[in-house]
């Protein structure tokens, strides 16, 4: 199956066990072994290009087993059970970032249930830019955190509240 936006994704990760919905026909993707890669971070409303022609099998599953031009979408419904991974990346400093990653910050800080000023989130939070451009930025909290900038870490991924366009993360370790 393919999830193909962070939309779609629904905070879940590689690796985590999810219950999915399969996507109608016309939302599967044609063609798809000749469609570039899609950057999660870039390309986040793509959902694929429409079916024209359906399979004509007897079950989903048949169809979705005959289909040669097509490929499957799917949206996760719900997170069944996360597991705890660690990513590579390094931390931007506020002045590195671009402006759609201080919008994301401002949404964040609009929709936190517990307010969060200008003040705080420049001094304690920075944004973990993972080497994988197909994952998401996740959002740090450090007492020290430009002590973390511009320096290659490892972040273990928390939690990703439902209010947020981040995931959170806690720093691991330096590695460079």
């Amino acid at each position: 199956m393919l999830i193909p936006n962070l939309k779609l994704q629904n905070r879940a990760w590689n690796a985590d066990i999810v219950a999915i919905e399969i996507l109608p026909k016309s939302q599967w993707v044609k063609n798809y072994k000749s469609l570039e890669p899609i950057n999660a971070l870039l390309d986040e409303d793509n959902a694929g290009v429409g079916l024209e022609e359906a399979p004509t099998s007897t079950t989903l599953m048949e169809q979705i087993n005959n289909s040669k031009h097509y490929k499957p979408t799917a949206r996760v419904v719900g997170v069944i059970k996360k597991l705890a991974k660690t990513y590579g990346g390094s931390i931007l400093a506020h002045d590195q970032m671009l402006d759609s990653t201080k919008l994301k910050l401002k949404e964040y800080q609009q929709r936190s249930p517990k307010p969060i000023t200008d003040q705080e989130l420049q001094k304690h939070y920075r944004v973990f830019v993972p080497y994988n451009t197909q994952l998401p930025q996740v959002l740090v909290r450090s007492n020290r955190p430009e002590a973390l900038e511009n320096k290659r870490l490892i972040v273990r991924l928390t939690k990703w509240p439902i209010y947020s366009p981040f995931p959170r993360g806690q720093f691991v370790k330096i590695i460079g």
